[in-house]
This record gives C-alpha cells, sequence and structure tokens, in this order.
C-alpha cells in the first residue's frame, strides 16, 4: 500500500508543485493569502517528503516566505510552522510566535471559529521543546471541549486537540473522556466509498488534516483508526487528477473566496497521504528494530541458515512424497493388469505382471535411497565448507 501511494499518488502530485512553482517562490493564485497559505503548505510538503533544504524549490520557498509581503500580511504567522526546523529563519519564528501570544492576549481569533489559535500556538512550543509555555495555554483547548461533541464536532480539530494535549509532560487528566469522545466523533462522520475507501465529509482537505492528527493521536495506538487513516488515504489518492493536481473546494476553515488556486489542496492532499506513508514505513521500521534489537549479526545468521535447513527438509520430504507416490501408482497398474491378464488364463503374463510389480516397488524403494544419499551427502560437504570457512575467519 505505501509502495502503491508514492508512485501512483505522491510523486505525481510533488512533480505538479515542482512545474507550478510562482516567480518569487511562492505557490497559490492571485491573493497573497491564497499564496501565504499554499506555500507554507507545499514547503511542508517537500520538507517530509524529504527535499533537502538546498534545493532551489525550497530556497526559493523560504525567501518568499520570509519577505516582507508575507510579514506584514494579518495571517503571516502561518509560515512558523515550516520554517520552525530551518536554521537561517529562527529569528522569524521568534518574532512570529511572539506576535501568536499577543494576538491571543487581545483575544483576536482564527480565521475561522472553529480554528482555536492556541492549538497552533501550542503544537509550535512542543516542536520547539518549549512544553512548559505550551502547557499554559492547556485551559483555553479545554474550555472548547465537549464531552458529545468533542471540539465543535470535527473530526479534524478534535484529533488535533488531543494530539497537542497528550504530547504535554503532564496531559490533563480528563485525557481518556477526551480521547473517547474524538473516538466516536472520527467513526460517527467517517463516510464509506467502496472497499478500502473513506473520507470525511468527502472533502480532501478535511480528510488529510484528520489522517494528519489522527496519526499524531492517541487514536494511532488502535488497529481501527489505523486502518480508518490507510482508508483515507487510499481515498485521496483516488481524487487526484490526471496532471497529479486535486479539485479545489471550500477551505475547511472557510474565507470569503480568497483561496481558489490547486496548490493549496493539492499541498495538503500530499501532507495526509505522505503522514500515511510515514507513519507506515517508521511502524515497519520499529517492529523490525523492536524484534531484532539483541539479536547479533552472527545470531541473525545463524537463525537464517537453521530457516533454510527446514525449507530443504520440506522440499526433500516433498521430493520423496512425489517419487514414492509416483511409483507405487505404477506398481499398481502393473500389478493389475496382471490380475487382468490371469482372468484370461495366461499364467506367464500373471507370473511375470506380479513380478514386474515387485520389481517396480523395489526400485522405487533404491531410487528413494539414491535421493537420501545424494542429499546427505551435499549436507555433508555444505557443513564441511561452513566449517572450513569459520576456522579461515578465526584464524584470520
Amino acid at each position: 500500500m505505501p509502495d502503491r501511494l508514492v508512485s501512483d499518488c505522491i510523486v505525481p502530485g510533488l512533480m505538479w508543485l515542482s512545474n507550478n512553482q510562482n516567480s518569487d517562490g511562492s505557490w497559490g493564485g492571485d491573493h497573497i493569502l491564497d499564496r501565504v497559505v499554499a506555500t507554507c503548505h507545499a514547503t511542508m510538503s517537500l520538507l517530509t517528503a524529504e527535499f533537502s533544504t538546498s534545493n532551489p524549490l525550497l530556497t526559493n520557498a523560504f525567501r518568499f516566505l520570509t519577505s516582507d509581503h508575507v510579514t506584514v500580511h494579518t495571517w503571516g504567522f502561518w509560515r512558523i510552522a515550516p520554517l520552525i526546523n530551518v536554521p537561517d529563519a529562527q529569528q522569524t519564528v521568534l518574532n512570529d510566535l511572539q506576535a501568536v501570544v499577543q494576538r491571543i492576549n487581545r483575544r483576536s481569533g482564527g480565521p475561522h471559529p472553529d480554528q482555536i489559535m492556541e492549538l497552533f500556538l501550542m503544537k509550535m512550543f512542543i516542536v520547539l521543546e518549549r512544553t512548559a509555555e505550551a502547557a499554559q495555554h492547556t485551559d483555553a483547548i479545554l474550555r472548547d471541549f465537549s464531552p458529545a461533541d468533542g471540539w465543535f464536532g470535527r473530526p479534524d480539530t478534535s484529533t488535533h486537540a488531543i494530539a497537542v494535549l497528550a504530547a504535554l509532560d503532564r496531559p490533563p487528566g480528563n485525557m481518556r473522556a477526551m480521547i473517547a469522545s474524538t473516538a466516536r466523533i472520527v467513526k460517527s462522520q467517517c463516510v464509506r466509498h467502496g472497499p478500502g475507501l473513506a473520507s470525511w465529509g468527502g472533502r480532501v482537505s478535511t480528510t488529510a488534516y484528520t489522517i494528519m492528527n489522527l496519526l499524531e493521536s492517541p487514536l494511532r495506538e488502535r488497529s481501527l483508526f489505523r486502518e480508518l487513516a490507510k482508508d483515507g488515504a487510499a481515498w485521496i489518492a483516488s481524487q487526484r487528477r490526471h496532471d497529479g493536481s486535486w479539485q479545489p473546494e471550500t477551505p475547511p476553515y472557510g474565507g470569503e473566496g480568497e483561496i481558489v488556486h490547486p496548490a493549496y489542496f493539492t499541498s495538503v492532499a500530499l501532507r495526509g497521504v505522505l503522514a500515511y506513508v510515514d507513519f507506515s514505513l517508521n511502524n515497519a521500521r520499529a517492529l523490525v528494530q523492536s524484534t531484532y534489537a539483541q539479536t547479533t549479526v552472527t545470531e541473525m545468521q545463524d537463525r537464517l541458515a537453521t530457516q533454510h535447513r527446514r525449507n530443504e527438509v520440506l522440499i526433500r520430504s516433498n521430493r520423496r512424497w512425489r517419487v514414492g507416490t509416483g511409483l507405487t501408482a505404477l506398481a499398481v497398474v502393473v500389478s493389475s493388469g496382471a490380475l487382468l491378464a490371469s482372468n484370461y488364463g495366461s499364467v506367464f503374463a500373471s507370473n511375470w505382471g506380479g513380478v514386474s510389480g515387485i520389481a517396480v516397488v523395489v526400485l522405487g524403494a533404491v531410487i528413494v535411497l539414491v535421493f537420501d544419499l545424494f542429499d546427505y551427502a551435499t549436507r555433508i560437504t555444505q557443513w564441511t565448507q561452513r566449517q572450513l570457512a569459520r576456522r579461515k575467519v578465526d584464524g584470520d
């Protein structure tokens, strides 16, 4: 599944982004808000896909995101997320964090009532390992929680909230209730589009955000929600257009028609699919590492050798069974022929047939014995070669 998503979805999407960057380093349409949010998400897509920060696509994007056009914009601080690990942009990040704190202190919310500014700020502090400062805004998050609806009855916002709260050094005491509420919302609002395909609200952007946040939340420990994330990623991939982009839709957190270019929706879709692929591959690596963490190279080689020997035994047994069965069938046919011949009074034919049947059985036993002797000789030779090789290594 991850391999197919990479070839059928992620690569075409990244190629589309590579071919549709604006001359100023941004992505998006004419409106500055469109370019700001599209560039933020496109940059994060490329970084998640492990593009080098020296790649011209990213250096041009960094130049745009740190430009005055973005600095003076009302929502320019969204650039914190893509710039947070860029060494040359750390002062910009710190300035923007302070601006967000001041905005919250003035009780200025996000662009949509369901978009909690404190969540964004807390997550940025957690990424910077400033968890004490993140915890200062916990009450603001808990204030919007409802046991029946989670956060505004939204799977994307609710999964985001429990992911951030669970990452605190001391998560809230009612964390279990919040996880249970979010789990109900995620399940109840999941829409099935056929076997292996699922979305939230039938919207690519909402589905992508839900996948990203779900896989960062405690729900990722449950197989049901990992399966939903997989089906969501598959559905997003199925919505990709032939040119590698995704169709624009109403942004999940509203707006007034500023965000209309495919760049934003393509980048968010890619982030959702990349989140699932990255989670799946890391899970596979973690499983291998946990299983063989205490296994030395020599022990691993011995395990493989043992398994190889077991396979050889099975192959030999199967081969003897086939030869023995075939020869037994042949003996039965010859003996049956002799019996039929005796019914016609041909004693010679009967005696010949009986002798032939016995001869076939003896021949079969001899052939099986030869096979066994050959196998034993081969095994002895291989064992001798291994011993000589080990002695040579020890001598070296």
